[in-house]
């Protein structure tokens, strides 16, 4: 797996590394492990760093969203947010220098129950959402870290995936269901529910939110097709409609026919909504590896 998260300053880039047999240090085997790439804001590398376990430490997946996210108002401090052997995990990371070291250590004890962690960051707010077990079972914590303010966690239904993102102070948290209905949730930098809703035309498989021009923009996939959904006034929400939508089929992208919809992203600019997908989970010989969809804001 691969992340990036750059501000036009700084960045940095993380690739995990499975665990190899004979290339460490006399030639002993390595554990999996991370290697960070510092860069400027012309894309020059400044610094890179191999953070890797002990023997037999297992293959690390990064998070399929938004692997690396921002400490806000520190912009050397970053957080890695990964799965290994079913664990979600999040560490800290100041520019390639791992802290506290390289064991991985995490910043809160580890969030178990899930292989998934998703999160996200802006200016002001820092956000990390998993399945974990508690006393009354398991539940979906969501982690929110205000610039200024105490970090707080709520607690929702489980999900059997999850996609967030983040504007300003507000955070959009999306899930799905086992049966495959999804449904979203605009919360406050204090984990407070603003407002609302579900994805009609379930069930779905895939799933992505990006916030463009005050719309939250919603992307729902299932078997050679996906759906983009859209919700006007973003940041005075409560109180927003639907305002349109468009579903794109096999019969209109041919590269769409190998589609399993389970894995499709989505971001945005000023005025385009670019959507990018993965064909299916295993990729067989000869099987076309996804494809990238950009579409107009009209």
């Amino acid at each position: 797996g691969m992340g990036m998260n750059q501000d036009g300053t700084i960045g940095l880039l993380a690739v995990s590394r499975p665990p190899c047999a004979g290339d460490g240090d006399g030639g002993s085997d390595n554990g999996a492990g991370i290697t960070f790439v510092q860069f400027n804001a012309g894309g020059q590398v400044q610094d890179s760093l191999l953070l890797k376990g002990a023997p037999g430490f297992p293959a690390i997946a990064l998070t399929s969203q938004h692997a690396i996210t921002r400490v806000p108002g520190s912009p050397k401090e970053f957080r890695i947010s990964y799965a290994q052997g079913g664990v979600a995990n999040t560490f800290p990371v100041t520019g390639v220098k791992a802290s506290p070291g390289a064991s991985f250590d995490a910043i809160v004890p580890p969030l178990t129950g899930s292989s998934f962690v998703v999160s996200s960051s802006t200016n002001d707010v820092l956000v990390h959402a998993t399945n974990v077990n508690g006393d009354g079972g398991q539940q979906l914590a969501v982690r929110l870290e205000p610039k200024g303010s105490a970090a707080k966690t709520v607690f929702r239904d489980p999900a059997a995936k999850a996609a967030v993102t983040s504007f300003g102070e507000r955070t959009v948290l999306t899930t799905r269901t086992g049966a495959g209905e999804v449904a979203w949730v605009l919360l406050g930098k204090d984990g407070t529910p603003v407002a609302s809703g579900a994805l009609p035309g379930g069930p779905y498989n895939g799933f992505d939110v990006a916030v463009i021009n005050d719309r939250i923009v919603f992307v729902a996939a299932r078997n050679q097709e996906y759906s983009l959904f859209w919700y006007k006034g973003a940041t005075a929400m409560p109180g927003a409609m639907p305002d349109g939508s468009r579903v794109v089929l096999a019969s209109t992208a041919a590269e769409l026919s190998s589609f399993d919809g389970s894995h499709i992203a989505i971001a945005g600019t000023a005025t385009r909504a670019i959507v990018a997908w993965v064909s299916r989970n295993k990729l067989g010989a000869g099987e076309p590896t996804g494809g990238f969809a950009v579409h107009g804001c009209d």
